[in-house]
């Protein structure tokens, strides 16, 4: 299913980030800090990782983590057409690779 979301990932690298099915802007709620410089963000379950990208822009060092190989495919193609240096990998947001409190910030859009 991953394909059926490359058209959608592709607008929200673009547009301004808004959250999830219901599209409610992130101006209106202001869930992620504007300035997120120094952080070390991480995005679980990024699929097209827009908002691993977003964060970046803002400033974090970011990470997404997804399972599916496909949407990490995605998500690194639109780093790379945006000029975002961010970190894509395979793993179970259940299960990190990564040590306690590695991250100033997480999210998860669904």
């Amino acid at each position: 299913m991953a394909y059926d979301w490359v058209e959608m990932g592709e607008r929200a690298w673009v547009s301004e980030p808004s959250w999830g099915i219901w599209s409610i802007a992130e101006a209106d709620l202001a869930l992620v800090p504007t300035d997120m410089t120094g952080q070390a963000a991480i995005e679980l379950g990024c699929g097209t990782g827009y908002w691993s990208g977003w964060m970046h822009r803002r400033g974090a060092v970011a990470t997404g983590i997804d399972i599916s190989t496909e949407q990490l495919a995605t998500a690194q193609r639109l780093a790379e057409t945006h000029g975002q240096d961010i970190e894509f990998l395979e793993a179970d947001a259940e299960n990190l690779p990564f040590a306690d409190s590695s991250f100033d910030f997480a999210l998860s859009e669904y």
